[in-house]
Protein backbone atom coordinates (compact mmCIF):
# COMPACT_ATOMS: atom_id res chain seq x y z
CA UNK A 1 0.00 0.00 0.00
CA UNK A 2 1.75 3.19 -1.32
CA UNK A 3 2.11 6.37 1.65
CA UNK A 4 -0.85 8.40 1.61
CA UNK A 5 -2.60 11.24 3.75
CA UNK A 6 -5.90 10.72 4.44
CA UNK A 7 -7.05 14.38 5.39
CA UNK A 8 -10.75 15.30 6.80
CA UNK A 9 -11.71 18.31 6.04
CA UNK A 10 -13.58 21.10 7.88
CA UNK A 11 -15.21 24.31 7.24
CA UNK A 12 -12.77 26.25 9.27
CA UNK A 13 -9.20 26.72 8.90
CA UNK A 14 -7.79 25.14 12.15
CA UNK A 15 -4.94 22.78 10.71
CA UNK A 16 -4.46 20.16 12.51
CA UNK A 17 -1.69 18.02 10.26
CA UNK A 18 0.50 15.03 11.04
CA UNK A 19 3.75 14.51 9.70
CA UNK A 20 4.09 14.37 6.14
CA UNK A 21 3.89 10.62 4.63
CA UNK A 22 1.82 8.96 7.89
CA UNK A 23 -0.84 6.47 6.41
CA UNK A 24 -4.09 7.00 8.57
CA UNK A 25 -6.84 10.11 8.95
CA UNK A 26 -6.24 13.77 9.89
CA UNK A 27 -8.06 16.35 10.41
CA UNK A 28 -7.77 20.27 9.86
CA UNK A 29 -10.61 21.88 11.34
CA UNK A 30 -13.26 24.62 11.56
CA UNK A 31 -14.15 26.77 8.57
CA UNK A 32 -16.21 29.84 9.22
CA UNK A 33 -20.19 29.83 8.51
CA UNK A 34 -19.08 32.70 6.06
CA UNK A 35 -18.49 30.33 3.21
CA UNK A 36 -21.84 29.44 2.83
CA UNK A 37 -22.84 32.36 0.92
CA UNK A 38 -23.00 31.69 -2.46
CA UNK A 39 -24.78 33.73 -5.89
CA UNK A 40 -28.59 33.49 -6.20
CA UNK A 41 -29.30 30.46 -8.43
CA UNK A 42 -32.90 29.30 -9.75
CA UNK A 43 -33.94 26.23 -8.13
CA UNK A 44 -34.81 23.24 -9.84
CA UNK A 45 -38.02 24.45 -12.25
CA UNK A 46 -39.54 21.10 -13.59
CA UNK A 47 -42.36 21.02 -11.03
CA UNK A 48 -43.15 18.15 -8.45
CA UNK A 49 -42.48 15.25 -10.35
CA UNK A 50 -39.86 16.87 -12.95
CA UNK A 51 -39.64 16.12 -16.80
CA UNK A 52 -37.46 13.53 -18.36
CA UNK A 53 -35.04 13.95 -20.85
CA UNK A 54 -35.57 11.85 -23.90
CA UNK A 55 -32.16 10.52 -25.74
CA UNK A 56 -32.18 12.50 -28.71
CA UNK A 57 -31.90 15.70 -26.53
CA UNK A 58 -29.47 14.90 -24.33
CA UNK A 59 -26.78 15.26 -26.79
CA UNK A 60 -27.39 19.02 -27.10
CA UNK A 61 -28.60 19.77 -23.53
CA UNK A 62 -28.05 22.87 -21.46
CA UNK A 63 -27.44 23.53 -17.74
CA UNK A 64 -30.45 25.89 -18.02
CA UNK A 65 -32.25 23.11 -19.56
CA UNK A 66 -31.33 20.32 -16.94
CA UNK A 67 -32.52 22.65 -14.22
CA UNK A 68 -35.58 22.83 -16.16
CA UNK A 69 -35.93 18.43 -16.05
CA UNK A 70 -34.92 18.63 -12.56
CA UNK A 71 -37.33 18.33 -9.75
CA UNK A 72 -38.56 21.08 -7.52
CA UNK A 73 -39.70 18.65 -4.22
CA UNK A 74 -38.29 15.24 -3.05
CA UNK A 75 -40.81 12.20 -3.04
CA UNK A 76 -40.33 8.49 -2.08
CA UNK A 77 -40.25 5.92 1.34
CA UNK A 78 -38.33 7.26 4.20
CA UNK A 79 -35.93 3.91 4.14
CA UNK A 80 -32.75 3.22 6.20
CA UNK A 81 -31.08 1.42 3.17
CA UNK A 82 -29.95 2.04 -0.06
CA UNK A 83 -32.82 2.07 -2.79
CA UNK A 84 -31.23 -0.12 -4.91
CA UNK A 85 -34.60 -1.30 -6.99
CA UNK A 86 -35.47 1.87 -7.75
CA UNK A 87 -31.74 2.91 -8.74
CA UNK A 88 -31.66 5.17 -12.18
CA UNK A 89 -28.75 3.37 -13.90
CA UNK A 90 -26.43 6.52 -14.59
CA UNK A 91 -22.96 5.44 -14.07
CA UNK A 92 -21.33 3.09 -11.48
CA UNK A 93 -19.45 5.57 -9.33
CA UNK A 94 -22.18 8.20 -6.98
CA UNK A 95 -22.84 10.55 -4.20
CA UNK A 96 -25.38 8.38 -1.93
CA UNK A 97 -27.29 10.83 0.09
CA UNK A 98 -28.17 10.53 3.85
CA UNK A 99 -29.99 12.13 6.30
CA UNK A 100 -28.51 11.45 9.87
CA UNK A 101 -30.18 12.20 13.06
CA UNK A 102 -29.34 11.50 16.88
CA UNK A 103 -30.87 8.86 18.58
CA UNK A 104 -33.07 10.48 20.77
CA UNK A 105 -33.47 13.49 18.34
CA UNK A 106 -36.93 14.40 15.89
CA UNK A 107 -37.05 12.98 12.86
CA UNK A 108 -37.59 16.01 10.52
CA UNK A 109 -36.85 13.99 7.32
CA UNK A 110 -40.01 14.88 5.43
CA UNK A 111 -40.10 18.51 6.17
CA UNK A 112 -36.15 19.33 5.17
CA UNK A 113 -36.00 16.34 1.98
CA UNK A 114 -36.54 18.53 -0.57
CA UNK A 115 -34.67 21.02 0.80
CA UNK A 116 -31.86 18.60 0.65
CA UNK A 117 -32.37 17.40 -2.96
CA UNK A 118 -32.32 21.05 -3.96
CA UNK A 119 -29.08 21.58 -2.59
CA UNK A 120 -27.64 18.60 -4.41
CA UNK A 121 -28.94 19.71 -7.70
CA UNK A 122 -27.58 23.44 -6.84
CA UNK A 123 -24.20 22.32 -5.96
CA UNK A 124 -24.22 19.93 -9.09
CA UNK A 125 -25.37 23.67 -11.33
CA UNK A 126 -22.60 25.36 -11.11
CA UNK A 127 -20.39 22.62 -12.67
CA UNK A 128 -23.09 22.21 -15.56
CA UNK A 129 -22.81 25.74 -16.01
CA UNK A 130 -19.18 25.99 -15.80
CA UNK A 131 -17.93 23.12 -17.72
CA UNK A 132 -21.01 21.02 -19.14
CA UNK A 133 -19.83 18.30 -16.04
CA UNK A 134 -22.45 16.83 -13.32
CA UNK A 135 -21.73 15.81 -9.72
CA UNK A 136 -22.98 11.88 -9.96
CA UNK A 137 -26.34 11.61 -7.20
CA UNK A 138 -27.45 7.90 -6.45
CA UNK A 139 -31.11 8.86 -8.03
CA UNK A 140 -34.25 7.14 -7.93
CA UNK A 141 -36.90 6.45 -5.47
CA UNK A 142 -40.63 4.40 -5.60
CA UNK A 143 -41.69 7.94 -7.18
CA UNK A 144 -39.49 7.32 -9.55
CA UNK A 145 -35.74 7.78 -11.10
CA UNK A 146 -35.85 11.36 -10.95
CA UNK A 147 -35.89 11.78 -7.16
CA UNK A 148 -32.37 11.51 -5.04
CA UNK A 149 -31.96 8.99 -3.15
CA UNK A 150 -31.78 9.72 0.39
CA UNK A 151 -31.45 7.49 3.18
CA UNK A 152 -32.19 7.99 7.05
CA UNK A 153 -29.88 6.66 9.69
CA UNK A 154 -30.89 6.72 13.23
CA UNK A 155 -27.06 7.05 14.99
CA UNK A 156 -26.92 5.39 18.15
CA UNK A 157 -25.14 8.64 19.70
CA UNK A 158 -27.46 11.36 21.43
CA UNK A 159 -27.15 14.77 20.83
CA UNK A 160 -24.95 14.94 24.28
CA UNK A 161 -22.76 12.63 22.88
CA UNK A 162 -22.41 14.01 19.41
CA UNK A 163 -21.70 17.77 21.02
CA UNK A 164 -19.26 16.04 23.36
CA UNK A 165 -17.25 14.42 19.85
CA UNK A 166 -17.60 17.97 18.35
CA UNK A 167 -14.86 19.54 20.42
CA UNK A 168 -12.64 16.78 18.34
CA UNK A 169 -12.99 16.66 14.52
CA UNK A 170 -11.27 13.43 14.13
CA UNK A 171 -13.11 11.76 16.94
CA UNK A 172 -16.53 13.20 14.92
CA UNK A 173 -15.79 11.69 11.76
CA UNK A 174 -14.54 8.70 12.63
CA UNK A 175 -17.56 8.25 15.07
CA UNK A 176 -19.67 8.98 12.35
CA UNK A 177 -18.11 6.50 9.75
CA UNK A 178 -18.46 3.58 11.85
CA UNK A 179 -22.14 4.13 12.59
CA UNK A 180 -22.53 4.54 8.40
CA UNK A 181 -20.58 1.44 8.23
CA UNK A 182 -22.85 0.04 10.69
CA UNK A 183 -25.73 0.91 8.87
CA UNK A 184 -24.56 -0.86 5.65
CA UNK A 185 -22.72 2.24 3.86
CA UNK A 186 -19.18 1.25 3.28
CA UNK A 187 -16.28 3.97 4.13
CA UNK A 188 -12.70 4.59 4.67
CA UNK A 189 -13.16 5.96 8.23
CA UNK A 190 -15.43 3.50 9.30
CA UNK A 191 -13.03 0.42 8.47
CA UNK A 192 -13.37 -0.09 4.79
CA UNK A 193 -9.71 -1.21 3.16
CA UNK A 194 -8.03 1.97 2.28
CA UNK A 195 -6.17 -0.07 -0.91
CA UNK A 196 -8.83 -2.71 -1.61
CA UNK A 197 -11.18 -2.75 -4.35
CA UNK A 198 -12.71 0.47 -5.12
CA UNK A 199 -15.76 1.86 -3.33
CA UNK A 200 -18.50 2.75 -5.65
CA UNK A 201 -19.78 5.43 -3.54
CA UNK A 202 -19.14 8.19 -1.79
CA UNK A 203 -21.57 9.88 0.99
CA UNK A 204 -22.68 12.72 1.25
CA UNK A 205 -24.02 13.42 4.46
CA UNK A 206 -26.55 15.91 6.52
CA UNK A 207 -26.22 15.73 10.26
CA UNK A 208 -29.37 17.14 11.87
CA UNK A 209 -27.57 17.67 15.46
CA UNK A 210 -25.08 19.00 17.31
CA UNK A 211 -21.81 19.59 15.11
CA UNK A 212 -17.98 21.11 15.37
CA UNK A 213 -18.66 24.47 16.34
CA UNK A 214 -18.85 27.45 13.95
CA UNK A 215 -18.05 25.10 10.84
CA UNK A 216 -20.59 23.75 8.06
CA UNK A 217 -19.24 20.55 6.82
CA UNK A 218 -16.49 18.33 7.28
CA UNK A 219 -15.30 15.76 4.17
CA UNK A 220 -12.62 13.02 3.92
CA UNK A 221 -9.98 13.32 1.24
CA UNK A 222 -6.78 11.85 -0.01
CA UNK A 223 -3.46 13.73 -0.69
CA UNK A 224 -2.10 12.09 -3.54
CA UNK A 225 -1.14 14.36 -6.57
CA UNK A 226 -0.66 11.46 -9.39
CA UNK A 227 -2.82 11.84 -12.04
CA UNK A 228 -3.32 7.88 -12.75
CA UNK A 229 -6.89 6.17 -12.61
CA UNK A 230 -5.81 4.84 -9.12
CA UNK A 231 -5.09 8.07 -7.33
CA UNK A 232 -7.11 7.45 -4.12
CA UNK A 233 -9.20 9.99 -4.53
CA UNK A 234 -10.74 8.00 -7.48
CA UNK A 235 -12.22 5.42 -5.26
CA UNK A 236 -15.20 5.89 -3.53
CA UNK A 237 -15.74 5.52 1.18
CA UNK A 238 -15.28 8.99 1.35
CA UNK A 239 -17.18 11.26 3.42
CA UNK A 240 -18.94 14.54 2.33
CA UNK A 241 -20.56 15.73 5.86
CA UNK A 242 -23.32 19.18 6.26
CA UNK A 243 -24.08 20.49 9.08
CA UNK A 244 -26.59 22.61 10.45
CA UNK A 245 -26.22 26.58 10.29
CA UNK A 246 -29.24 27.32 13.26
CA UNK A 247 -32.14 24.91 12.39
CA UNK A 248 -31.86 25.04 8.57
CA UNK A 249 -28.91 23.16 6.92
CA UNK A 250 -25.91 24.99 5.38
CA UNK A 251 -26.11 25.08 1.69
CA UNK A 252 -25.48 24.06 -1.72
CA UNK A 253 -22.22 25.60 -1.63
CA UNK A 254 -21.29 23.72 1.42
CA UNK A 255 -22.42 20.51 -0.77
CA UNK A 256 -19.93 21.25 -3.63
CA UNK A 257 -17.27 22.55 -1.15
CA UNK A 258 -17.30 19.30 0.59
CA UNK A 259 -17.74 17.22 -2.65
CA UNK A 260 -15.17 19.10 -3.71
CA UNK A 261 -12.16 17.81 -1.32
CA UNK A 262 -13.69 14.48 -2.03
CA UNK A 263 -13.11 14.98 -5.34
CA UNK A 264 -9.28 15.46 -4.54
CA UNK A 265 -9.20 19.48 -4.37
CA UNK A 266 -6.56 21.13 -3.64
CA UNK A 267 -3.60 18.95 -4.47
CA UNK A 268 0.02 19.75 -3.79
CA UNK A 269 1.76 21.58 -6.75
CA UNK A 270 -1.20 24.06 -7.25
CA UNK A 271 -0.08 26.89 -7.24
CA UNK A 272 -2.64 28.58 -4.81
CA UNK A 273 -2.66 25.82 -2.32
CA UNK A 274 -3.72 27.20 1.26
CA UNK A 275 -4.40 25.22 4.14
CA UNK A 276 -4.32 21.76 2.77
CA UNK A 277 -6.98 21.17 0.29
CA UNK A 278 -7.91 24.94 -0.07
CA UNK A 279 -6.90 27.61 -2.54
CA UNK A 280 -6.08 31.42 -2.04
CA UNK A 281 -6.58 33.31 -5.15
CA UNK A 282 -10.45 34.21 -4.81
CA UNK A 283 -13.30 34.69 -1.94
CA UNK A 284 -15.93 33.63 -4.48
CA UNK A 285 -14.05 30.38 -5.62
CA UNK A 286 -15.64 27.38 -4.09
CA UNK A 287 -12.36 25.82 -2.10
CA UNK A 288 -10.77 29.20 -1.05
CA UNK A 289 -10.42 30.62 2.04
CA UNK A 290 -11.48 33.24 3.90
CA UNK A 291 -9.15 36.02 3.17
CA UNK A 292 -9.08 35.66 -0.56
CA UNK A 293 -9.16 38.55 -2.61
CA UNK A 294 -12.42 39.70 -4.39
CA UNK A 295 -11.95 39.23 -8.13
CA UNK A 296 -15.86 39.82 -8.73
CA UNK A 297 -18.97 40.07 -6.33
CA UNK A 298 -17.41 38.65 -3.03
CA UNK A 299 -20.10 35.91 -3.41
CA UNK A 300 -17.92 32.43 -2.59
CA UNK A 301 -19.50 29.63 -5.10
CA UNK A 302 -19.08 31.79 -8.25
CA UNK A 303 -16.19 29.58 -9.46
CA UNK A 304 -14.92 25.76 -8.90
CA UNK A 305 -11.33 27.21 -9.55
CA UNK A 306 -11.33 30.67 -10.29
CA UNK A 307 -8.56 30.53 -13.43
CA UNK A 308 -8.48 26.80 -13.57
CA UNK A 309 -4.87 26.67 -12.74
CA UNK A 310 -5.27 24.78 -9.25
CA UNK A 311 -7.87 21.50 -8.99
CA UNK A 312 -9.40 22.10 -12.70
CA UNK A 313 -7.68 21.47 -15.90
CA UNK A 314 -8.25 24.09 -18.15
CA UNK A 315 -11.18 23.25 -20.85
CA UNK A 316 -8.99 24.45 -23.67
CA UNK A 317 -5.70 22.82 -21.93
CA UNK A 318 -3.01 21.60 -21.32
CA UNK A 319 -3.78 19.75 -18.70
CA UNK A 320 -2.12 20.70 -15.18
CA UNK A 321 0.73 18.66 -13.34
CA UNK A 322 -0.78 17.44 -10.70
CA UNK A 323 -4.37 15.43 -9.80
CA UNK A 324 -7.50 17.83 -10.98
CA UNK A 325 -10.99 17.34 -9.59
CA UNK A 326 -12.26 16.97 -13.38
CA UNK A 327 -10.60 13.35 -13.89
CA UNK A 328 -12.66 11.70 -11.16
CA UNK A 329 -14.80 9.51 -11.86
CA UNK A 330 -17.56 10.29 -9.68
CA UNK A 331 -18.31 13.39 -11.56
CA UNK A 332 -20.32 12.51 -15.33
CA UNK A 333 -19.04 13.56 -18.52
CA UNK A 334 -22.03 15.62 -19.04
CA UNK A 335 -24.53 17.66 -17.55
CA UNK A 336 -27.93 15.14 -17.91
CA UNK A 337 -26.38 12.18 -15.78
CA UNK A 338 -29.15 13.03 -12.74
CA UNK A 339 -31.74 13.51 -15.45
CA UNK A 340 -34.50 10.85 -15.73
CA UNK A 341 -34.39 9.64 -19.07
CA UNK A 342 -37.85 9.57 -21.43
CA UNK A 343 -39.69 6.47 -22.74
CA UNK A 344 -38.94 6.71 -26.30
CA UNK A 345 -41.64 8.04 -27.74
CA UNK A 346 -43.84 5.22 -30.10
CA UNK A 347 -44.30 6.21 -33.64
CA UNK A 348 -47.59 7.43 -34.48
CA UNK A 349 -49.59 5.11 -36.54
CA UNK A 350 -50.57 5.70 -40.01
CA UNK A 351 -53.69 6.80 -40.38
CA UNK A 352 -56.81 4.77 -42.30
CA UNK A 353 -57.48 5.87 -45.34
CA UNK A 354 -60.83 7.64 -45.37
CA UNK A 355 -62.83 6.39 -47.68
CA UNK A 356 -62.26 8.45 -51.27
CA UNK A 357 -65.68 9.82 -52.80
CA UNK A 358 -66.19 11.41 -56.06
CA UNK A 359 -68.38 14.13 -57.43
CA UNK A 360 -68.65 14.89 -60.73
CA UNK A 361 -70.38 17.65 -62.98
CA UNK A 362 -70.38 17.42 -66.88
CA UNK A 363 -71.92 19.92 -69.31
CA UNK A 364 -71.93 19.75 -72.99
CA UNK A 365 -70.80 22.30 -75.42
CA UNK A 366 -70.88 21.90 -79.11
CA UNK A 367 -67.64 19.54 -79.72
CA UNK A 368 -66.60 18.37 -76.19
CA UNK A 369 -67.54 18.14 -72.25
CA UNK A 370 -66.50 20.34 -69.71
CA UNK A 371 -66.23 18.36 -66.20
CA UNK A 372 -65.30 20.08 -62.59
CA UNK A 373 -64.30 17.00 -60.23
CA UNK A 374 -64.10 16.69 -56.90
CA UNK A 375 -62.52 13.92 -55.20
CA UNK A 376 -62.37 13.96 -51.42
CA UNK A 377 -60.73 11.45 -48.97
CA UNK A 378 -57.02 10.91 -47.96
CA UNK A 379 -53.99 9.05 -49.55
CA UNK A 380 -53.69 8.44 -53.36
CA UNK A 381 -56.37 7.01 -55.96
CA UNK A 382 -56.09 6.35 -59.24
CA UNK A 383 -59.01 8.81 -61.38
CA UNK A 384 -60.35 7.38 -65.05
CA UNK A 385 -62.32 9.18 -67.29
CA UNK A 386 -63.92 6.93 -69.71
CA UNK A 387 -66.09 7.86 -73.19
CA UNK A 388 -68.67 4.91 -75.10
CA UNK A 389 -69.84 5.44 -78.28
CA UNK A 390 -73.23 4.65 -79.57
CA UNK A 391 -73.20 0.97 -80.48
CA UNK A 392 -69.43 0.17 -78.64
CA UNK A 393 -69.28 -2.73 -76.52
CA UNK A 394 -66.80 -0.70 -74.24
CA UNK A 395 -66.06 2.46 -73.26
CA UNK A 396 -62.41 4.43 -74.18
CA UNK A 397 -59.98 5.44 -71.35
CA UNK A 398 -59.44 9.23 -72.35
CA UNK A 399 -58.02 10.21 -68.73
CA UNK A 400 -56.00 8.19 -66.58
CA UNK A 401 -54.04 10.09 -63.51
CA UNK A 402 -52.84 9.02 -60.41
CA UNK A 403 -53.63 11.99 -57.94
CA UNK A 404 -53.38 12.63 -54.14
CA UNK A 405 -56.46 13.49 -52.57
CA UNK A 406 -58.21 15.36 -51.69
CA UNK A 407 -58.13 16.65 -55.63
CA UNK A 408 -60.41 19.27 -57.59
CA UNK A 409 -59.84 18.99 -60.99
CA UNK A 410 -61.72 20.72 -64.41
CA UNK A 411 -60.93 19.26 -68.17
CA UNK A 412 -61.81 18.79 -71.18
CA UNK A 413 -63.17 15.92 -72.94
CA UNK A 414 -64.67 14.85 -76.24
CA UNK A 415 -66.71 11.97 -75.90
CA UNK A 416 -70.44 12.02 -78.14
CA UNK A 417 -71.96 10.86 -74.54
CA UNK A 418 -71.95 11.59 -71.39
CA UNK A 419 -68.58 10.94 -69.99
CA UNK A 420 -68.17 8.88 -66.78
CA UNK A 421 -65.77 8.89 -63.63
CA UNK A 422 -64.50 6.78 -61.07
CA UNK A 423 -61.43 6.67 -58.31
CA UNK A 424 -59.83 2.54 -57.62
CA UNK A 425 -56.73 1.04 -56.25
CA UNK A 426 -56.49 3.67 -53.29
CA UNK A 427 -53.59 3.67 -50.99
CA UNK A 428 -52.15 5.60 -48.67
Amino acid sequence: MRALLVSVLVLAFLALVPAAGASGPWTHGPDPRSIDRGPAVPPPAGGPSGKPLHAAARATVTAAAVRRDLPESWCGDELATDDVEHRLPNGDFSYHGIYVVPADARDRFRSVASQLQTDAFEASGLLERLYGRAIRFDMGTACGPQYLDISVVRVPETGAALQELSGDPVAYMTALGRDMEAAGFQNVLGGAAVDGPPLQQNLLMWVDGPAPSNACGEATSYTDPSRGDDNLNNQGGKLAVVFRDDSEFCGATTVRHEIGHTLGAVQPGAPHLADGGHCDDAIEDTMCVAGSPQVSNGDPGLYFDFGNDDYWDPPNGPALGWWTADLNRFLCPDATCNVAPGATPAPEPKAAARPATLRVKAKRHRSFWRMSLSAAGTGHALLTVRCRARGARKAANVLVRETALPKRLVTRVKCRTRPRANLTRQTL
